[in-house]
């Protein structure tokens, strides 16, 4: 029997997604890819950043999914 897990990352990014109604307009990009999860964003934290929990996806795909929408999306460092 072979058993295969997948490694499950959190990606945290630094946005310009300043509101809730702007959430809203990435919302459905987000909870569509395919990769991603969960996601949130933390309006309250100054960066207003991006936390993505996915088990395929690298941060250069979530700053182009992003991007796509007209924001900005730059990874965190650890």
């Amino acid at each position: 029997m072979t058993i295969t897990t997948k490694l499950v990352q959190i990606l945290v990014f630094k946005t310009n997604i300043l509101s809730k109604e702007e959430e809203y307009d990435i919302r459905p990009l987000l909870d569509e890819a395919e990769g991603i999860l969960q996601w949130n964003i933390d309006h309250q934290d100054c960066d207003h950043v991006l936390r993505i929990v996915s088990d395929s996806l690298d941060p250069e795909d979530i700053e182009e999914l992003v991007r796509r929408t007209g924001f900005n999306c730059t990874e965190l460092p650890d």
